[in-house]
């Protein structure tokens, strides 16, 4: 049984049953922290959505120009990405070098690729 011992199963029947219900119990709570951790991540996305429409809105209202809105829009978007960084540089901090190391070469890969004469 799950818990202290002190209900236990005497046959095959309820062997199998308690089995269903370990499982059962373990993807319920799978499924409640992935969800809640689905909801905390989500967060960060929508503000950064929400924020991008406002300034669409305020771009469109007041008719800036195009080459102004770009710059807008690119701004917000560096700055969403900052936020990012600072997420990673918060974790690297508490890791040890070894695995920091590791952790950043996975992230920035993405990063040097995009530069023409870091690639390969």
């Amino acid at each position: 049984s799950i818990g202290y011992g002190d209900v236990v199963s005497f046959n095959s029947a309820e062997r199998v049953i308690e089995v269903m219900v370990m499982l059962g119990g373990g993807c319920f709570w799978a499924y409640l922290i992935g969800s809640i951790c689905s909801l905390a991540s989500d967060r960060d996305a929508e503000r950064f959505r929400n924020a991008m429409d406002s300034l669409n809105e305020v771009l469109a209202d007041n008719h800036v120009p195009t080459p102004l809105q770009r710059k807008c829009r690119s701004y917000l978007s560096s700055k969403h990405k900052s936020g990012y960084l600072a997420k990673v540089n918060n974790l690297v901090a508490d890791m040890s070098p070894a695995v920091a190391a590791e952790l950043v070469i996975a992230v920035a890969v993405s990063w040097v690729d995009q530069v023409w004469y870091l690639r390969s």
